[in-house]
């Protein structure tokens, strides 16, 4: 008997059991077939034993792998001086194709093993398609050799069409062939299907629109919905959720079911498309080109002439239904890249799970493995579907729209929040923008601010009375009692019975919000109760409570709204319980939206939380800008300071310095000239936001301006402008920075901008150099943001661009656009690997210069957030550290690894422990997984302990390995994004500052490596007592250190939890690589100069309070940032607080302004000032202490 091994990727396990099955019924007892799949051996704890045997008892060998894998990184070594015939029938690299051994014939004479070079489409069609170059090699090549490569290329033809008789055909020719079978006669030729057709459940496959519209009962008067699914070898595993979705559809609209292989997805979509009205695609990859990619202009154009949205139907190729019913994450994280973030390129939206794999065990092959379709998910769909239909039908006047905005922290203070937004006064434009299109929209007189405060529209209000709207208890007792059971208890378990306890009056819940003719305008319910419960905007384990639920339900079943627009950055609805991905009907986002469409305006630099909202919440997000960029400059005694300076470099003399010296002890700054200097620069140049962004902004000149300057600073096909300048002036600019000559620079290269933008550019601007700046200056155009939401709103299609950094990456603009984030296959680039390279060199000499030796592990902050914006800086901070780089393959698909010698590294190996965000985890799956083989390759390396410091940990601490691999990314559970740290330092109900570290050991001590995770505080705490040093990236100009609380939460978090395991001297040190140039410093510097340069700077002031309301606000949460920097950092000097103390709350003028601002965040800013003093940050005097109590007392009286 041959025995026959297939190692796959594809679920086409039932086929191929039926084609044994046929093959021993027609030739008796000759072969059998084993089957393992590549994701069943993914965790690192999987044995690869039972492959190793299966190889070693194989007689023929099949392999179809299509992505990195870690048992497809094994399969050379698993086959080496293994004589079998291995026939490779899809793969992603030369390394695998290389393997294959037919006969006379090794795929190594095609595929050179470990080329630098990638893998090339194009070689491998022309091979398959016995085009020239396949003639070229039978040229060359000996007789036999070309036969059984004619051979290899009929076995991939077999399997490319799929089918139990394509299967059965390539199983006789492998056993006539290779398994010395000679009694097999008769074999018949590969069963072509067509390139592409139509499909209609129950009538078979047509090639002709017209004939296939006769069949299906089209009618005309109907809308129609076009569904592309998978031609070829994967079209039977699409067939059971087609028949089941065409069902739900076929009496609300036409459906044209369009089969195509990837090759004709441009030509079937032209042919068959015209005149629909939406599109779902069922395909992995984008539209066009399948795996290895295509033009995207070409999808672009179809995209546009088709004009309507592009939804995607989820069907999971590695994922057995009981694990996706069970599990948490959804998808894996190939299947994830594949259906969705590829989909997303093309701006596809709603990734929603249709179906899975059935599992059914045969003694044989082993699993075998069909798809199934999920009724639930398929009707829901449905109803998802034909709302977007409707959309696209009903006129505007007839529309009714959930305009949504958010209040975190619940209360007065933060209403109507968002990141750098002006939401009141976006949200009337907005209001204005829709009646000019046709909605029915009463706008309020008195400005929506007003009218929130006085209607009461406020969650948890402290001094106002709860307004808005009602849902009576019985009608919301109704719709509760339809969720699932499981659902229903989860709600009372965490929150009593209906109607709960908040936002309720009497039996009523409140619906905090107003009917504005027909357009609903409300504020999203809190999480929870705030004082309560930590951690509530991102907890996904919180369950929301029934006020909560009975808002959205009241959306969708009593104002019968036709789509939901949530407004700003961002809500909470997308951080409910429930899967990463691919969600089921007990997951709380995909509950409470129902069918309703869920479009989102959003900031466009921030991709990592707008893909969550994307794949967890089914969001359309469209674009809006960041806000105005300027430079800090200098004020008030920085200014006398620099003229200060400026004569002393003319006339150095004691008396001259003795003034610096005095000015510079009040400031709290360097006292040697040189230093003081350098210092002064980086305050002046800083980029700092000036104010916020409003829908549809118009740019000042001015404005623009300093935005073009800004991404003129980076290097890119182009020089920076300041390269130019300095090389103009003699200079160098990198070697120049932080001197007098570079303000010298900064003004010449201002003053060519300006004569570019007049259009008299100097000499040394070449005629590319100015399209160059031309092209810049038109992107920077936010005009288009409503226009974007108003498309969405009509159901057609938003044409996406890639979100992010637009100073780093000017392509984010022009808003108003879809939003994707990076291609995570690309992560980290080739530009990021060298800035991370950079970037460790600088960490660690920064540390060495200072304790004369090297870290042994330095604790590293990893966030999505700042891996989408620079391209993975920070996870190529962590290879560098390791002495770990990717061996170069211009294949997006594979990441090798390979050690960098000792020699060449010159340094020990730096041992790290990395702390991710949940974003993290559930958006760069890969790279976990690319990150724990790193960690696992320099661990294993043979090499002293002075020369590897995490393999010397491997050793010394075994309480921090699970057997070989290194525990060394540690994040929060699967349920959760984050940690409580910013809820207890909102609220101050913390102690100790030790409860503040264990806070966040017990958040994050979920270890990860690729695939597997669990629970492990004491690998975390053990890692924690080696850390010496902390660092974090700064990625872009937007936000400084003290501008988000998400620093002081995992930086901070980790440096308290570092002290609670001992590592109480641990280093904190900031990566800044928010500009051209990489800096390393220490946090207690950059705190400092962040508020100078911000919190206490005039200009920075005077930017947020021209927004009213949202400005104070902002202010305020600075001020609470920096004594959550100062509680887990010890880094806030007691200076700062002094300082803002004067600036904000003693100066009558400021605090006027101020109240008149925002008089319940003005409030919250004495008491947070008052909690500094009184944990010991701020060691204020008793009559600061007296006046600050008054002042407080003033306010309050105030606002009661």
């Amino acid at each position: 008997m041959i025995r026959i091994l297939a190692l796959s990727a594809m679920d086409n396990s039932a086929d191929l059991n039926d084609a044994a099955v046929r093959v021993q019924a027609v030739h008796g007892d000759i072969c059998s077939v084993k089957k393992f799949y590549f994701n069943d051996f993914e965790s690192h704890s999987a044995s690869l034993e039972p492959v190793r045997e299966a190889v070693a008892a194989a007689d023929i060998i099949l392999i179809d792998v299509r992505s990195d894998t870690r048992l497809g990184r094994s399969l050379p070594a698993l086959l080496a001086g293994q004589n079998k015939t291995v026939v490779v029938l899809i793969a992603v690299s030369n390394d695998i194709f290389a393997l294959t051994h037919m006969g006379a014939f090794s795929g190594s004479v095609m595929f050179k093993p470990s080329q630098d070079r990638s893998f090339s489409i194009t070689d491998y069609i022309r091979v398959k398609k016995f085009s020239a170059l396949g003639r070229k090699l039978s040229s060359l090549l000996p007789l036999r050799m070309v036969r059984d490569m004619n051979r290899w290329m009929l076995l991939q033809e077999y399997y490319a069409q799929g089918g139990v008789d394509n299967l059965y055909n390539m199983l006789l020719t492998l056993l006539k062939y290779y398994g010395g079978c000679g009694q097999i006669k008769r074999i018949e030729k590969p069963r072509s299907v067509p390139a592409w057709g139509l499909y209609c459940p129950g009538k078979g496959t047509f090639t002709d629109r017209a004939a296939y519209e006769r069949a299906s009962g089209f009618a005309p008067q109907r809308p129609t919905v076009a569904v592309l699914m998978h031609g070829g070898m994967h079209f039977s595993d699409s067939v059971p959720i087609i028949d089941l979705l065409y069902e739900r559809l076929c009496s609300h609209a036409n459906v044209l079911n369009i089969f195509s292989s990837v090759e004709a997805n441009m030509e079937a979509l032209r042919a068959c498309c015209d005149g629909i009205d939406l599109l779902i695609t069922m395909q992995y990859f984008r539209l066009w080109g399948g795996p290895y990619g295509g033009d995207p202009d070409v999808i672009y154009q179809f995209l546009r002439e088709c004009d309507v949205p592009l939804l995607v139907g989820l069907r999971a190729f590695e994922t057995d239904l009981d694990a996706w019913r069970a599990g948490s994450t959804g998808l894996s994280p190939i299947e994830t890249v594949l259906a969705v973030t590829l989909p997303e390129l093309d701006g596809a939206v709603e990734p929603f799970m249709l179906g899975a794999l059935e599992v059914v065990d045969d003694g044989a092959i082993g699993c075998v493995k069909r798809q199934a379709a999920i009724p639930e998910r398929v009707e829901r769909f449905a109803g998802r579907i034909l709302k977007w239909l409707a959309l696209r039908a009903k006129p505007a006047q007839q529309k009714k729209i959930a305009l949504l905005c958010y209040s975190y922290p619940p209360g007065e203070h933060s209403l109507a929040g968002a990141g750098y937004l002006d939401v009141f006064v976006s949200l009337e434009r907005m209001l204005e923008r829709l009646r000019a299109h046709g909605y029915v929209v009463d706008i309020p007189e008195t400005g929506l601010k007003d009218f929130f405060l006085s209607h009461g529209i406020i969650n948890s209000p402290v001094y106002q009375q709860p307004g808005g709207l009602r849902m009576p208890l019985a009608r919301y007792e109704e719709w509760f009692r339809t969720l699932p059971e499981s659902v229903q208890q989860q709600v009372i378990d965490a929150w009593g019975l209906p109607p709960g306890t908040l936002m309720v009056d009497g039996t009523d819940l409140l619906v905090p919000g107003a009917v504005l003719g027909n357009i609903f305008i409300g504020v999203q319910p809190a999480r929870g109760d705030h004082e309560k419960s930590a951690s509530l905007y991102h907890d996904k384990a919180l369950v929301p409570h029934h006020q909560y639920l009975a808002f959205y339900c009241w959306l969708e079943q009593e104002f019968a709204a036709d789509a939901v627009l949530h407004f700003g950055t961002h809500g909470t609805l997308e951080f409910l319980p429930g899967k990463e991905i691919a969600l089921s009907g007990e997951c709380f986002p995909d509950m409470l939206l129902g069918s309703l469409p869920n479009i989102y305006y959003y900031w466009v630099g921030n991709p990592s939380e707008a893909t969550i909202a994307k794949r967890r919440s089914y969001a359309l997000c469209v674009s809006h800008a960041s806000p105005p960029m300027t430079a800090s400059g200098l004020y008030e005694d920085y200014l006398l300071l620099e003229d200060l300076l400026a004569q002393y470099e003319r006339e150095p003399n004691a008396e001259t310095l003795e003034a610096i010296q005095a000015v510079a002890r009040e400031l709290h700054l360097p006292l040697e000239p040189h230093d003081l200097q350098r210092e002064l620069y980086r305050i002046k140049s800083r980029l700092i936001p000036h104010g916020l962004h409003v829908l549809d902004k118009h740019c000042s000149d001015f404005e623009k301006r300093d935005l073009v300057l800004g991404a003129l600073q980076f290097e890119r096909e182009q020089p920076s402008i300041f390269t130019l300048a300095a090389r103009e002036l003699g200079l160098e600019w990198q070697a120049i920075k932080h001197t007098p000559e570079e303000e010298r620079v900064r003004a010449a290269a201002a003053q060519a901008l300006d004569a570019m933008l007049d259009g008299e550019p100097p000499a040394w601007c070449d005629a590319d150099y100015c399209r160059y700046v031309a092209d810049l200056r038109k992107r920077f155009d936010f005009s288009a943001e409503s226009a974007g939401l108003l498309r969405a709103l009509d159901g057609r299609y938003v044409f996406p661009a890639r979100a992010g950094d637009p100073l780093r990456d000017p392509d984010v603009y022009p808003t108003g656009r879809g939003m994707y984030a990076f291609d995570p296959r690309l992560i980290p680039t080739p530009t990021a690997q060298a800035r991370g390279a950079r970037a460790a060199e600088k960490l660690l000499s920064t540390y060495h210069s200072k304790h004369s030796a090297y870290p042994a592990t330095v604790g590293i902050i990893l966030w999505g957030f700042e891996t989408m914006k620079t391209g993975g800086d920070t996870i190529a901070m962590i290879l560098h550290l390791l002495g770990v780089r990717i061996r170069h393959r211009a294949s997006a698909w594979l990441k090798d690894l390979e050690v960098i010698p000792l020699p060449e590294l010159g340094r020990p190996r730096i041992d790290v422990l990395v702390s991710m965000c949940g974003i993290f985890r559930d958006t760069f799956g890969t790279h976990i997984d690319l990150i724990s083989r790193a960690c696992a390759l320099a661990a294993e390396q043979n090499e002293a302990a002075e020369d590897n410091y995490i393999r010397s940990h491997c050793q010394s601490r075994p309480d921090a390995c699970d057997g070989d691999m290194p525990l060394r990314l540690f994040g929060p559970a699967p349920d959760q994004y984050a940690t409580d740290l910013p809820a207890l330092i909102e609220t101050g109900s913390w102690h100790s500052e030790d409860e503040l570290g264990k806070a966040f050991t017990a958040a994050m001590s979920h270890a990860y490596t690729g695939g597997s995770s669990g629970r492990n505080p004491q690998a975390l705490k053990s890692m924690l007592g080696s850390v010496a040093l902390i660092a974090q990236e700064r990625d872009g100009s937007e936000y400084d250190v003290t501008d988000l609380d998400h620093y002081f939460e995992f930086m901070g978090g980790m440096a308290r939890a570092a002290a609670t395991c001992g590592a109480e001297s641990a280093d904190i040190m900031v990566v800044d690589q928010a500009g051209d140039d990489t800096d390393v410093e220490e946090l207690a510097s950059v705190v400092a100069r962040a508020a100078r340069t911000r919190t206490l700077n005039p200009r920075w002031l005077e930017g947020m309070l021209a927004h009213d309301f949202h400005g104070g606000k902002i202010v305020k949460d600075r001020v609470e940032y920096l004594l959550g920097l100062a509680a887990t950092t010890h880094a806030v000097e007691s200076w700062v607080f002094d300082k803002a103390a004067e600036r904000l709350i003693f100066d009558d003028s400021m605090r006027t302004r101020l109240e008149r601002n925002n008089p319940y965040a003005t409030q919250r800013m004495a008491e947070v000032l008052l909690e500094s003093s009184r944990r010991g940050y701020w060691q204020a005097t008793g009559e600061q202490l007296e006046k600050l109590r008054d002042i407080m007392l003033a306010l309050e009286g105030g606002l009661e």
